[in-house]
This record gives structure tokens, C-alpha cells and sequence, in this order.
């Protein structure tokens, strides 16, 4: 199998893209920023901030984007050699076609741009994203009508947050009723961009349509959960695809308008399904069920692993692996990450200190951090759901304690963050043995040393970045081998370590071991864990 994989990521800000030869090797990265190459949209960060916590995208935005990184491919690639197409894209977000939308998609001139032609094939031109919070009306009315929060979250995997699409959905059929009417078709934005591709509707894939509210989880084959369909909006049945369909199962050929426009070899180039950032994520980095946590140390925080059997908690997320049909991936998400570690850094100061300053205080203090344990919400907490408040300090008799160092605190910040992710993650009983990290704060080595001692796991930096436009890639070289022997799925892990030309006991070219877990230090942890458990519902807010 040779020529090359083209795997996107649509992430809030930008639409990336990266060129795999069949070796799963990485020799293109281009990415076409919305703020500073699409100014006539004039977003913010890539979207629109309105009322009442409302987020949106204008979907047009996205259309121009894919045809500006083919335009860009296409100077630095033989396009015809491109033998197949996957992507992620911002978990939730939704696309609103107008009726018609098919037809103008079917039968697009290769004389004239994409989004020229659709300026008419989206009822609604913002797109609800997953920065959205303005559906918690919608989000009670569904888990009510639904059965509660547990029969939800043991349905699809999570209760209905506000970013969740059926919420989504739901309030714009409440709030603009003939925007609803008028819509043919709605998709999520990884099957929209999956659609641009392909010139039809794209199915969402199974890991993906498990952010929607609306699919049920464990089902095989994929299912949409009628009862969460019904109730969510009428006739909403007739707006979807029949069903999800697994990430791997091709979707069909290169539109013709990418081949005449761009040069690409109608009958050669498959389209597979999109799916979202962290499904994808979970595939660019390569992990094994019931063996590797994952942990990403950005704006905001995120830990996550694969299990082949799950019990959904109301607290967290559960999704369905791209990688494998009947595996799953259990998700806990902070939003205090980066900004609020950035926050503690420069407290107790007139200026801004430096990270060395930051680092400094992580080495002067020990593991365990002489019981001090600390809570900083900047921002409304997903986990605990919790409102915001100020660095707040206890000793291990749980008593409020003021006078501490800048050190302490530092440290007591950095550990509350790991104890959390270990205590969450130990709800889903995830088994794992290693730990792979990522992000913008995983550069940080002694933060990295704290997650090793109280995770005790030895801790891996992710060399490349990029995880979820690498995983896309990764799932179409896999989906293309399946689509040309359908009789021999090929497991995931080791057709990517094949076609590397790996050996068995090197799974990865993506990880460095770095951090050995400090055996002495699981004792400190292990009689804090009860009590952080215990102090963190003291924030809880229900």
C-alpha cells in the first residue's frame, strides 16, 4: 500500500491538516488559522461569543477553510497520491443544512469555490459549539423527560451537559422554530466536514455520536436511542442519518468537485468517517485498552483510557473507541488547567514571575507536601461541579489553614490536580500501568514527577503534539486496509505498528520515558486520597 493519508483537526481555533505516507510517518503539517487567515468571519479565538453563554462558529468558516488547506496542498503535493481521508473535529458542535443543501452538495462546479456555493445550504449559519452554556433549561427538560440524570448517563454514557448536541438541538427548535423547520439535515461538525468531502450526508461515527445525548452507547450494531430522538424534537428522526456507523467502515470516494478542482484521484481516494478530538486523541496515541492513561495538561485538563467494559457515572464522560467496536473511553475534564496554574504562579507578587520560579517551588517542598492540600476554582469547575473561589487551603484534619508559603501553595495546586485524576479515574476501576502526557504543561518535568508519585506509574512525554490530527490519519490507513480486504479487520495497534516497522516490544516513535514513580511516596499519597475526596465535596454544588 503506498501514497499518503491526509488527517484533519478541526479545533476551535483552527483546521489543521497532516500529510502520512504509508509508513505512518508525518511529512506535511499546514493549518489555517480562523482569527488571522479568515478575518472576514470575525471571530474570536474561532468563534462568537453572544447571550447568555452562547457560543457559535459560522459553519461557512469551516467550508472556506478546507478549500484553503487543498489550495495550500495542492503546491506541495501530488494530490492524485492521496489515497485516503480521515478527521477530528470539536467534540458536540452541530451543522445545520438547509433544504436543498443535499442537492447543491451532490452537484458543486469545480469552475467555482465550495463556499460560494453554499452560501444558501446552511438554515442556520452558527454553528452551536462545545463552549456553549446557554441550554440548561433544554438540559433539565431532557434528563427529566428522559428518566433523571442515571438512566441518561447509563443510556448514552453521560448526563446531558449544555454543549451536548440534543440539548443544542433542542433549544434551537424551542427558540427558532422555522430555523428548524427549514433544516433538511443536522450533522455534527466531524460528519459536516465529512459530508464537505464526500459530497453526501456522512454518518457520525459511533465515538463521536456518543457526545450527542442521543445514541446508545453500548449498542452493537450502532444505535440512535428513539426515546432521546423523540423527545429532543419532532420529526428530529427524519434530520439524521439512520444510524452511526463504526470509524473504520469507508464512506465512499473523494467528491468529484475535490478531484476536478484539486487534482485528486477520484477512484483511489476513500473517505472515512470523521470523529471527535478526544476519541481521535485516544487513537494518535496509540493507547491500549486497560494499560495507558492518557493525561492532557492544557487550558483545560483532561484524563482518559480505553476499557472494554464500562458503568457510565453521572460525573464524567464515557465514549466509544474509534480504534476498536466494543471499547470504550472513560473521560474526566477540569476546566481550571493551564490559566489557573499560571494564576498561583504569580500570586503573593507586583509582577509576574517566571516558571523557573514556578519549578523552584515544586523541588523545595516534598511529595505530600507537609498535608497541605489546596483548591483554586478560576472559573466554574466541571469536576467537581463547582462554582468559582479563591485559593482556599487545608491541613489533613481538613481545618482551613491561612499562613502558608508561596511553595506550599504552589505544590498543594499541582498535587490537588493529580490526586483528583486519580480518584476519578479510580471510580471507573481503569486499570492502567503507564501514563502518557501531553499538553502544554506536561514540559514541565517535576509536574510530570508529582503525576508519576501519585498516579504511581511511570509517566511518558508525548513527543507530537498534534495527537488528534495524527489519530485521524492513523484510522484512515486502517479503514483503508479494511476497505480493501472486508473479510480481515486488522487490529488497530498493530497494523500502526506494522506499517512503522516496529518491533513488538516498541509500540510507539511518539513517547519518551521520562518519570519513574517514587515508591515511598505512595504511602504520603495514599492517606490523602480520602482525604482530598473528602474536602472536594465541600465545593460541590449541586
Amino acid at each position: 500500500m503506498s501514497g499518503y493519508a491526509l488527517g484533519f483537526d478541526l479545533s476551535t481555533q483552527s483546521l489543521s491538516v497532516i500529510v502520512m505516507d504509508s509508513h505512518c510517518q508525518v511529512i506535511l503539517e499546514y493549518s489555517v488559522n480562523f482569527d488571522r487567515d479568515l478575518p472576514q468571519y470575525q471571530t474570536k479565538g474561532g468563534a462568537h461569543a453572544g447571550e447568555n453563554g452562547r457560543f457559535t462558529s459560522p459553519a461557512l468558516m469551516f467550508v472556506e477553510a478546507l478549500e484553503k488547506v487543498f489550495e495550500h496542498l495542492k503546491e506541495k503535493l501530488r494530490l492524485d497520491q492521496v489515497r485516503c481521508i480521515s478527521g477530528s473535529a470539536q467534540q458536540h458542535g452541530s451543522m445545520y443544512w438547509k433544504r436543498g443543501a443535499q442537492e447543491l452538495l451532490r452537484h458543486l462546479n469545480p469552475e467555482a469555490s465550495m463556499v460560494q456555493q453554499l452560501q444558501t445550504a446552511f438554515s442556520r449559519q452558527e454553528c452551536p459549539i462545545w463552549m456553549d452554556a446557554s441550554t440548561r433549561k433544554q438540559c433539565n427538560y431532557l434528563e427529566t423527560v428522559l428518566g433523571g440524570p442515571e438512566v441518561v448517563a447509563e443510556k448514552t454514557g453521560s448526563r446531558i451537559y449544555s454543549r451536548y448536541t440534543a440539548a443544542q438541538i433542542r433549544k434551537i427548535y424551542e427558540d427558532e422554530p422555522q430555523i428548524y423547520e427549514d433544516t433538511e439535515h443536522i450533522s455534527l461538525i466531524s460528519s459536516g466536514m465529512a459530508s464537505l468531502l464526500l459530497g453526501d450526508y456522512a454518518p457520525e461515527d459511533v465515538a463521536d455520536a456518543a457526545g450527542t445525548g442521543l445514541f446508545v452507547l453500548q449498542s452493537d450494531p450502532p444505535l440512535w436511542w428513539d426515546l432521546a430522538i423523540e423527545q429532543t424534537a419532532p420529526r428530529l428522526k427524519d434530520k439524521l442519518v439512520p444510524k452511526p456507523v463504526y470509524s473504520y467502515c469507508p464512506l465512499g470516494k473523494i467528491h468529484t468537485y475535490f478531484a476536478q478542482r484539486f487534482g485528486l484521484d477520484r477512484q483511489q481516494c476513500f473517505i472515512f468517517p470523521w470523529s471527535g478530538d478526544n476519541p481521535n486523541s485516544a487513537a494518535g496515541l496509540l493507547l491500549q485498552a486497560e494499560r495507558d492513561l492518557a493525561v492532557s495538561l492544557g487550558t483545560s485538563d483532561t484524563a482518559f483510557a480505553i476499557t472494554k467494559q464500562i458503568k457510565p457515572r453521572i460525573e464524567a464522560h464515557v465514549y466509544r473507541s474509534p480504534m476498536k467496536p466494543l471499547e470504550f473511553i472513560p473521560l474526566v475534564c477540569y476546566s481550571n488547567g493551564s490559566l489557573t496554574r499560571e494564576a498561583i504562579k504569580d500570586m503573593d507578587s507586583m509582577e509576574p514571575r517566571t516558571w523557573e520560579s514556578f519549578t523552584q517551588s515544586l523541588l523545595q517542598t516534598p511529595p505530600g507536601n507537609n498535608g497541605i492540600l489546596g483548591f483554586y476554582y478560576r472559573v466554574p469547575e466541571i469536576l467537581p461541579s463547582a462554582k468559582p473561589c479563591p485559593p482556599t487551603f487545608f491541613d489533613m484534619d481538613m481545618k482551613l489553614v491561612q499562613n502558608i508559603d508561596y511553595h506550599t501553595k504552589v505544590r498543594a495546586i499541582v498535587e490537588s490536580r493529580c490526586l483528583a485524576i486519580k480518584i476519578h479515574m479510580d471510580r471507573f476501576q481503569v486499570k492502567y500501568d503507564r501514563v502518557w502526557a501531553t499538553g502544554g504543561a506536561s514540559e514541565n518535568e517535576e509536574i510530570l514527577q508529582i503525576l508519576a508519585d501519585v498516579l504511581q506509574a511511570p509517566v511518558h512525554r508525548v513527543l507530537y503534539h498534534n495527537s488528534a490530527s495524527l489519530g485521524a490519519a492513523y484510522r484512515a490507513w486502517h479503514g483503508k486496509a479494511y476497505a480493501d480486504n472486508p473479510s480481515n479487520l486488522e487490529g488497530f495497534h498493530d497494523f500502526i505498528r506494522t506499517k512503522q516497522q516496529l518491533s513488538h516490544g516498541n509500540e510507539s516513535k511518539n513517547r519518551k520515558l521520562v518519570w519513574h514513580p517514587n515508591p515511598e511516596a505512595s504511602h504520603i499519597y495514599l492517606k490523602m486520597f480520602p482525604i482530598y475526596e473528602e474536602l472536594e465535596k465541600r465545593f460541590e454544588t449541586h
